[in-house]
C-alpha cells in the first residue's frame, strides 16, 4: 500500500501577543497552493 498526504495549513507571521489580533483582515490564500498540488497529481 501507498500512502501520500499533504498537511495543508494557512497561516501568517502574526504577533500573538496582541489581544485584538484578527484573522479575518487576511486574504484566503490556501486555494491557489491545493490547486498547484491537486493539478501535479493530475499531471497536467
Amino acid at each position: 500500500m501507498n500512502i501520500l498526504t499533504f498537511d495543508i495549513e494557512e497561516w501568517y507571521n502574526c504577533d500573538f501577543i496582541t489581544q485584538d489580533f484578527n484573522w479575518d483582515k487576511y486574504e484566503v490564500r490556501i486555494y491557489e497552493g491545493v490547486d498547484r498540488i491537486l493539478a501535479e497529481l493530475d499531471g497536467r
